[in-house]
């Protein structure tokens, strides 16, 4: 019968698949604790599902391996033992030290922390499996003593992976008391940092092994003696005279790799602890802390050059200090501008499919003047509260606002009407027609002297981007469309971007065409139709354009609070291990000044 493989790759597999295998563990071992601490700090890229694969396919290597040294001790055993088994059987506890992982990433998603039992079962397997190929070399293996130190470090490091993800499992979740770490001050936007400094706690409490060795004294003294085994067992092997028992050229060396390996990435882990958020002292941590503290200076994109813009550099960011945004005009009008090519290839309808839209995504700069907007707004709020219960969409903090505005009862009065929070449609349906709308009066005007004209439109393109991008948060904020046999969000949002399209020609800007959508008479759907009436009237309010900004940037941020207490408290944890969300730290700002804001927080 013919054989697809050949003998001389058989061979070739025969003589290099443990060594292979193995070595290539511990180069998984080693990218995955220097490349995992940057992804809360890169969002979605190349390096998130570089760790995200290198994560998954980690243990399968170490399990593989080990089943292959298994399998080849037990063919050894029928025959004679050899020196080179007694290497193999040294090699094994150093899988059991791969499987335990290392201190930068115990889980890449919340729900894996849930997997606790059955690392804790493949514990027990794998040290059953390797206990058994150490035992089928004992008498005569030389090596016998530092096979049981590495089997001790390695039983440490795979105990400490399980205990941490049974903690992060069962973590109490955090009440008021955790939330004001930092002193009150009436100027949250100057605390920043700890705010980062808190959600980078919570990131390291979930997803590392630094609380048990930072919070534990045990956890230490275990710690000291796995390191303590494996230099032990690194200077009997270096003692042993290798020549006289006969052990290969390539073995020894591929057994130095493995103990450098391991003492290597226990001292990264060793330098990294004091830069910990849970290391007790701290010392080193508060010089870092002075280098990562939020530094600004003045934005080079446009249309932002007025404002300044988050500059600390990147390696010491605690998140990724961005603000994605996706526009409905901007990408309507690409579609429509773009080559017949590409109309040729890509149909209708695929190009308003999640696939296209996330291409579309921007990233703006996250601007200092944002955040004291925001700050601000939650701080005079604060004080302007006068015992009102906490609620995810205050209206009376809106129509204070417009009261303040001095506008009319009548405008005030119509403009209210646009804030209902109707459960039967859906919040996202608001922030659809809001969204529009902001667009449409942005194109009004060419004033970009306003400040509140482009933070308003970049908190509008930001909230479109959650509801879009981040299907968790979508699903929270929906109504009751299904059962009332209304259309979902992204069957609005698909509709509207077809509809909008045919206001559009191919040789016109944005603007021209939001004016042809406003002035035009013809049929538009409701959604359509409510925010060209909503643009309308804050374009007859007899006031300021500078008024009418600031109206829409308090309608914004009170949205973007709203949606930040709607979302689940595991949906702000998750996004701390893919880069941040800007939604989060708006969560964190409000809790800040008021810890009662905590009731809201759903789990």
């Amino acid at each position: 019968m013919f054989n697809p493989i050949s003998n001389k790759v058989h061979n070739l597999w025969e003589q290099w698949n443990i060594r292979g295998l193995i070595l290539f563990s511990l180069f998984l071992q080693i990218f995955l604790t220097t490349c995992s601490p940057q992804r809360k700090r890169v969002s979605k890229g190349l390096l998130q599902y570089s760790i995200w694969v290198a994560y998954l396919i980690a243990d399968w290597v170490a399990n593989f391996c080990v089943g292959h040294i298994a399998s080849s001790q037990v063919s050894d055993n029928k025959s004679s033992i050899s020196t080179h088994s007694h290497l193999l059987a040294f090699w094994a506890p150093f899988l059991l030290v791969h499987l335990g992982g290392p201190d930068t990433i115990t889980a890449f998603s919340l729900e894996d922390n849930q997997l606790w039992r059955r690392h804790m079962l493949g514990f027990i397997i794998q040290f059953t499996t390797c206990a058994y190929v150490f035992l089928l070399t004992v008498p005569g293996n030389s090596l016998w003593i530092p096979t049981v130190l590495v089997f001790v470090a390695g039983m440490i490091k795979y105990g400490e992976r399980i205990y941490s993800l049974h903690r992060a499992s069962n973590n109490d979740q955090p009440t008021p008391s955790h939330v004001r770490i930092f002193p009150t001050d009436p100027h949250l936007r100057d605390h920043l940092g700890e705010i980062e400094f808190i959600l980078n706690y919570t990131y390291e409490a979930f997803f590392t092994k630094f609380p048990l060795l930072n919070a534990k004294i045990a956890g230490c003294i275990l710690r000291f003696v796995a390191i303590s085994c494996v230099l032990t067992a690194f200077g009997l092997f270096f003692n042993e005279d290798k020549h006289r028992q006969g052990f290969n050229h390539f073995d020894v060396k591929v057994t130095y790799t493995l103990l450098f390996g391991a003492i290597a990435l226990d001292t990264i882990a060793l330098l990294m602890l004091p830069f910990s958020t849970f290391f007790p002292t701290r010392i080193p941590g508060r010089y870092l802390d002075y280098l990562k503290r939020p530094q600004w200076s003045g934005c080079k994109k446009k249309p932002f050059t007025k404002f300044k813009e988050l500059s600390t550099w990147l390696p010491l960011r605690r998140w990724n200090g961005s603000i994605p945004g996706f526009n409905m005009i901007s990408y309507c009008h690409s579609m429509m501008t773009t080559t017949k090519y590409y109309k040729c290839i890509v149909p209708s309808h695929y190009r308003c499919s999640a696939i296209f839209t996330r291409l579309h995504v921007v990233k703006n700069p996250f601007l200092f003047e944002l955040w004291e907007l925001i700050c601000g707004d939650h701080e005079r709020q604060e004080l302007r509260r006068e015992g009102r219960p906490c609620e995810y969409f205050a209206n009376w903090w809106i129509d204070l606002n417009l009261k303040e505005s001095l506008i009319s009862d009548e405008h005030r009065k119509t403009l209210m009407n646009f804030m209902v929070d109707d459960k039967e449609i859906g919040f996202d349906y608001n922030i659809l027609v809001w969204h529009i709308a902001t667009c449409l009066c942005y194109a009004q005007e060419k004033d970009d002297q306003i400040k509140e004209r482009e933070l308003s439109k970049l908190l509008s393109d930001y909230m479109l981007y959650l509801l879009i991008v981040h299907s968790n948060i979508r699903s929270l904020v929906r109504g009751h469309e299904k059962e009332l046999g209304l259309p979902t969000f992204l069957e609005r949002f698909r509709a509207t971007i077809r509809e909008i399209m045919q206001f559009f020609n191919n040789d016109e800007d944005e603007a021209k065409a939001c004016m042809n959508l406003l002035a035009s008479d013809q049929s538009r759907s409701p959604l359509l139709d409510l925010a060209c009436m909503l643009a309308n009237e804050l374009g007859m309010i007899p006031i300021t354009s500078s008024i009418k900004w600031k109206i829409i940037s308090h309608v914004w941020i009170e949205m973007l609070s709203c949606l930040a207490f709607k979302c689940n408290l595991s949906i702000h944890v998750q996004h701390l291990s893919e880069g941040g969300e800007f939604i989060s730290l708006v969560w964190m700002s409000k809790l800040a000044i008021n810890p009662g804001w905590f009731i809201l927080t759903r789990y």
